[in-house]
């Protein structure tokens, strides 16, 4: 008997599955839909019946493979002459038009894949930043107080899509851009049956993370899909990859849960990895307890204490743990991931104890490489300027994190503002556009002090709460500087606006071209702290 034997299912193209173990029709039926997830997760096993011909009569469950051959007008098995697999009764599919809920019917399936994308995704196995991961299977406790609702008459995106495609499956992915919309409005659907998400949003990000700056860098695919609560913080994040990929490659997801942790003081740093018909949860050890709760109650204790600094990455080991893995098709899914969005969302954001703190390692720059670092321990220059064209290296203390948290500056509302003001002062103040941030009736006294209207301006932001796309690239950082008298190192306090040179990866090439165009407006460390309240 052969080792394999070709398939067809309605209008797909036949494909081969093995006949390892398998000694009857019934047993090869099951094997097809283990080997055929895309194509039969949507239909039980007993739907499911096997004929040499299309539409023809269906063979006895207990026929043994060998003697299929010897069916009337069969003669081998081809590509072109497979075995054809029906489904029995076709109004007992997973979902119809009229049912598109997913707490009971979670995702609908994949289609064949249509085209392949030449766009390469990333695999990494060791992290930029130099840790090494450790990873335990933990358990990720769903919410007991948990009551999901079914969607209203809109539908759920997903399932919109494949009723509109007539085809019961999810058929427009060629690559993994595709499979990042699908997770991104599976993601959506859970957060529209949970009811205590009011305030989160998910969608694609291709640069929060100066892990991603480095993925892009080596020309692969570095976006991910973020989790943004309040408008403002990224507080979680979930790294996409095409059907079949390997799902313990995990040191790029790693990276950027270290860079929401780190950088953007994050507690419960929760992140997906998933295929859209796998997924996986991820968490660090020290939010083990809050993974494994199943009490919103308790859950909502644990996110009242602790600052940010007490918690930063600062080991070279880090253990990861893992929830077990979920298929789309599982309802439970669906529950994990309305558990999640709701953990995510209710992680604290901390304002940093200190700008400076001894303890925390910090993100150091260079030409060519990106890790974390202690501070050294003689600062004696620290003044707000942009970095000079030769700068090689730097220390990033804290990100902008979008504007939510108030650390911006200056904005104006247009560009026309911006030249009036910036042609009168050797320094300017902060970026081109942003709406609503600068009152324009007071540009007269913005000329004459420009740190008031930078105070305007911060006020603003920081009161709205403002999300703006522009905004991620911006970072507080720290230019080292030996001094040739001392032999110390002085440093100088910057902000890096990388929001032009996004193409330009290499730093030294960021910073030149960030030089022309934004702002050096030098404020001494006393008016830092009054701008940097934290």
């Amino acid at each position: 008997m052969a080792s394999e034997l070709w398939v067809k299912l309605g209008s797909y193209n036949a494909v081969e599955v093995s006949t390892e173990g398998c000694r009857n029709v019934d047993k090869f039926l099951k094997a097809c839909k283990r080997e055929l997830p895309r194509l039969l997760d949507a239909y039980d096993s007993a739907q499911l019946s096997l004929s040499t011909t299309a539409g023809g009569p269906a063979l006895r469950p207990g026929l043994l493979l060998s003697d299929i051959l010897s069916q009337p007008g069969y003669v081998e098995n081809t590509a072109k002459a497979p075995l054809f697999i029906s489904v029995a009764d076709s109004s007992a599919q997973r979902t119809t038009g009229a049912d598109m809920n997913i707490v009971t019917n979670a995702f609908p399936p994949l289609g064949r894949r249509q085209l392949y994308s030449s766009a390469k995704s990333t695999t990494r196995q060791q992290s930029i930043y130099g840790i090494t991961v450790q990873v335990e299977i933990g358990n990720f406790g769903i919410l007991q107080e948990l009551k999901l609702e079914r969607l209203n008459k809109t539908g759920s995106l997903l399932w919109t899509e494949v009723v509109l495609s007539d085809r019961n499956t999810l058929d427009n992915w060629s690559g993994e851009i595709d499979i990042q919309t699908y997770v991104k409005n599976a993601l959506k659907d859970c957060s529209r049956v949970c009811p205590f998400l009011k305030s989160l949003d998910v969608y694609r990000e291709q640069t929060f993370s100066f892990a991603q700056i480095m993925d892009k860098k080596q020309g692969n695919r570095a976006d991910a899909i973020v989790f943004v609560k309040d408008t403002a913080f990224i507080t979680g994040v979930a790294e996409v990859k095409v059907p079949g990929s390997n799902l313990d490659d995990i040191y790029q997801i790693v990276d950027y849960m270290v860079d929401l942790r780190n950088s953007f003081n994050v507690r419960y740093v929760f992140g997906v990895y998933t295929t859209y018909e796998e997924w996986k949860i991820l968490w660090f050890e020290d939010s083990q307890e809050a993974a494994e709760s199943d009490s919103k109650e308790r859950y909502d204790e644990l996110c009242l204490a602790g600052s940010a600094n007490e918690y930063a990455i600062t080991e070279g080991a880090v253990k990861i743990f893992q929830s077990k893995t979920y298929r789309f098709c599982d309802p439970e899914l669906i529950e994990c991931l309305a558990t999640l969005l709701y953990k995510v969302s209710m992680t604290p954001v901390y304002n940093p104890t200190k700008f400076i703190d001894d303890r925390s390692r910090y993100v150091y720059a260079t030409a060519t490489s990106i890790q974390y670092k202690s501070l050294p321990k003689r600062l004696e220059y620290f003044k707000y300027a942009m970095p000079p064209k030769q700068t090689r290296n730097f220390y990033i203390l804290s990100y902008f994190h979008r504007g939510g948290d108030g650390r911006v500056v200056c904005k104006f509302s247009s560009l026309q503002t911006w030249n009036k003001i910036s042609s009168k002062f050797n320094y300017d103040l902060l970026s081109e556009e942003l709406e609503d941030c600068v009152n324009t009736q007071q540009l007269d006294a913005y000329q004459v002090s420009p740190l008031l209207a930078a105070k305007e301006a911060l006020s603003t932001v920081a009161d709205k709460l403002s999300s703006h796309m522009d905004l991620c690239f911006r970072h507080v950082a720290l230019l080292p500087k030996r001094n040739s008298q001392t032999d110390f190192y002085d440093f100088q306090a910057i902000l890096i606006d990388l929001t032009r040179v996004e193409s330009e990866l290499d730093p030294q090439v960021a910073h030149s071209r960030a030089a022309e165009g934004y702002a050096k407006l030098e404020l001494e460390l006393d008016q830092i702290k009054k701008a940097f309240p934290n």
